[in-house]
């Protein structure tokens, strides 16, 4: 019931602002098609005439002008990098010494160095035994395969 008068009460409102609403409308309405038609007879004397017939604001003018400058500068700059990609660059002064650190062995022969203890060198993992597949392995066949995947089926659905 309270839905009903809801809706109701909407209907009723909305019929009362329609009117008020339309009348909001159409003065708009008025308003735009005067300044069209006063504007339409400006641009035809102003024609006429010989008179330049651009409405530039002020704001419109700074804005012009702001972006004619922005552009000239980014022509500069564009201007500016061609010059300096045509200049070869000084060569740096600097030496950077790197340590050379070479262990030998009583023999004379180079030992590897490994110079982060975390990290295993080449050799060290050569030495270890490669994994062997077929060690410890047992034949399946296919029927315990399945007998296997039944029995991990059942296990989960429980």
């Amino acid at each position: 019931m309270f839905d009903f008068l809801k809706t109701l009460g909407e209907g009723v409102l909305y019929t009362l602002l329609s009117p008020i609403l339309l009348l909001i409308l159409i003065v708009h309405m008025a308003i735009y098609v005067i300044v069209f038609f006063i504007m339409f007879i400006k641009r035809i004397i102003l024609f006429f005439q010989g008179k330049d017939m651009s409405i530039d604001s002020e704001l419109d003018r700074a804005a012009k002008y702001h972006m004619d400058a922005y552009k000239k500068s980014l022509l500069s700059k564009e201007q500016d990098t061609k010059q300096n990609q045509n200049q070869v660059p000084p060569m740096p002064q600097t030496t950077i010494v790197q340590p050379i650190i070479i262990q030998t062995g009583a023999d004379g022969s180079i030992k590897a160095t490994n110079l982060n203890p975390q990290q295993d060198t080449r050799q060290e993992r050569d030495k270890q035994d490669p994994i062997d597949f077929t060690k410890n392995t047992k034949e399946i066949s296919y029927s315990e395969i399945e007998e296997l995947e039944y029995m991990e089926d059942q296990e989960n659905d429980k």
